[in-house]
C-alpha cells in the first residue's frame, strides 16, 4: 500500500521539485500530461478513500503556500507536452493537473490569500475566471465538432469529456461566487459565448450532472438573489478563515490580530494563539503544521 502523499510528492509530479516519489513509478512519464494527471489523481484519491483529514489539510496547505503561483501559471500557460491516449489538446488546456489540484484546495486559506493578494507574484491569477470561461466555451465547440465527425467510440469519448467538463464548471462556479471581487470582469463576448453552451447543456438530457452544473453556472452569470448573496458573503468570510478567532470554540470576531507568519488566521488574544499553536488535544488541530510564509 502506498504511503500518504506529501506536498513533496505533489511538487515532483508537477515538476516543481526533483526527487523520487512512490506516486511516480516512472519519472520519464512526467513529460506526459496524461500520466501526470493520473499521478495527481492517485494522490487525490488516496485522501478521498482513506481520509486522514488533518494530514490531508497539512499536505495541501504546505503545497499551496509554496507552489500556488506556479500552479496558476501552469494552468494559464497550458503546456501540452508529449500527449498520449485518446484526448486532444483542446481538452488539456481546460482539464489538466492544475485544475485537478485547484478543485481539492480552493477551500484552503492559502488559496484565498493568493487570490486576494495584490503582490506581483499573484497578478496573473486575476484573469483566471476569464480564461476558464474562454476555455469552457472552446471546449463546447470542440465537443460539438467531435460529435459531428463521429469517430469510432465517440460516445465513450464524449462521456469522459462530459465528466471532465463538469469538473471545470464546478471550479468556475466557485470562482464566480466566491472570488469574483478579486478577479477581472468576464468580457461580454466571452460571457455570451459561454452562455450559449450553458443553455444547450441545460436543455440536453444526456447527463444529469452536466445539466445541474450548467444551471448553476448560468444562474451565477445572471446575478444573485439577496438570499444567495448573503450565503456567498458568509462563504467568502469562511474561506478567508479570519472572520473569527481561529482557536476552536472561540466565537470572538472583533479586534482580531492575524498570525504574523502566515496571515491566514487571526486570534482574539495571545493566550488563544499560543494554545492553538501546538495544541495537544486530538480534537483541536494545531496551527503550527499548517503555518507557512508565502511569497504572495
Amino acid at each position: 500500500m502506498l504511503p500518504p502523499p506529501t506536498s513533496e510528492d505533489l511538487a515532483i509530479i508537477f515538476g516543481f521539485a526533483e526527487g523520487k516519489s512512490p506516486y511516480v513509478p516512472k519519472p520519464r512519464l512526467l513529460k506526459d500530461e496524461t500520466e501526470r494527471m493520473d499521478c495527481i489523481a492517485n494522490c487525490i484519491a488516496y485522501y478521498k478513500e482513506i481520509g486522514r483529514g488533518n494530514e490531508r489539510e497539512i499536505t495541501y496547505a504546505k503545497f499551496c503556500a509554496r507552489y500556488l503561483p506556479a500552479v496558476m501559471d501552469r494552468f494559464l500557460d497550458a503546456p501540452i507536452l508529449g500527449l498520449s491516449g485518446p484526448f486532444q489538446p483542446e481538452l488539456y488546456e481546460l482539464v489538466n493537473t492544475s485544475l485537478f489540484i485547484m478543485l481539492v484546495t480552493y477551500h484552503i486559506p492559502y488559496f484565498t490569500k493568493y487570490i486576494r493578494s495584490q503582490k506581483p507574484v499573484a497578478a496573473r491569477g486575476k484573469v483566471f475566471t476569464q480564461v476558464l470561461a474562454e476555455r469552457i466555451a472552446r471546449f463546447g465547440a470542440f465537443m460539438d465538432l467531435r460529435k459531428e465527425l463521429n469517430p469510432p467510440d465517440v460516445e465513450d469519448e464524449i462521456e469522459v469529456f462530459t465528466d471532465l467538463l463538469v469538473e471545470a464548471l464546478v471550479l468556475f462556479s466557485i470562482f464566480v461566487k466566491f472570488f469574483a471581487k478579486y478577479q477581472e470582469p468576464i468580457k461580454t463576448e466571452t460571457r455570451n459565448d459561454l452562455s450559449r453552451y450553458l443553455i444547450k447543456w441545460r436543455q440536453r438530457g444526456w447527463d444529469t450532472s452536466l445539466q445541474r452544473e450548467s444551471n448553476r453556472v448560468f444562474a451565477d452569470l445572471q446575478g444573485m438573489s439577496k438570499e444567495l448573496a448573503d450565503y456567498v458573503e458568509a462563504g467568502r468570510k469562511q474561506l478567508k478563515a479570519r472572520d473569527k478567532c481561529a482557536y476552536p470554540g472561540c466565537e470572538i470576531r472583533d479586534n482580531l490580530r492575524a498570525c504574523v507568519k502566515c496571515s491566514i488566521v487571526a486570534y482574539c488574544s495571545t493566550a488563544h494563539q499560543k494554545a492553538h499553536w501546538d495544541a495537544k488535544d486530538p480534537d483541536i488541530p494545531a496551527h503550527k503544521p499548517t503555518c507557512f510564509e508565502t511569497e504572495y
